[in-house]
């Protein structure tokens, strides 16, 4: 039988200390390694950080630094609480906006014109299929910030 150790490694295509070590084992739907380890599935890089470095407070993320969700490189990882990943993200820049959000109906095109359409907020919502609120947010710049005139 395998040692933890022995199974962790089987799964990591490990390069130079300071490189990216993708898991190449199974993932979950956000694109995390998977990996079995003390009687529970876990993500791959908080098991790395856990064998490497030691056991993270359970209420904080492992963060990574390279951005890189395959990346089980424990130089890589950090401790954060979910506010300092929130941070991280976005001194990143890594949030998805308007046309690169999956679910998002809406194209810098469409936003052009709710910006500058005369028509009320609930009447535009109801010919585009979004809400009365999505239109204010536009209008009004808390989303879709990225888009000029």
């Amino acid at each position: 039988m395998k040692t933890v150790m022995e199974r962790f490694w089987s799964r990591v295509k490990r390069g130079a200390p300071d490189e990216c070590w993708p898991w190449t084992g199974g993932g979950d739907w956000g694109g995390y390694g998977i990996f079995w380890y003390n009687g529970v599935n876990t993500t791959a890089h908080r098991a790395s950080y856990e064998i490497f470095i030691g056991k993270p407070p359970a209420t904080h993320f492992v963060c990574h630094s390279c951005d890189n969700r395959r990346c089980v490189n424990p130089r890589h990882l950090f401790i954060g609480t979910p506010r300092d990943n929130m941070r991280d993200r976005d001194a990143k820049d890594r949030q998805a906006k308007g046309e690169q959000f999956a679910r998002s109906g809406i194209t810098p095109d469409i936003v052009r014109m709710i910006r500058t359409s005369p028509l009320p907020d609930t009447e535009l919502a109801a010919q585009l299929g979004v809400t009365k609120g999505a239109i204010n947010h536009i209008r009004h710049r808390r989303n879709w910030r990225h888009v000029e005139a």
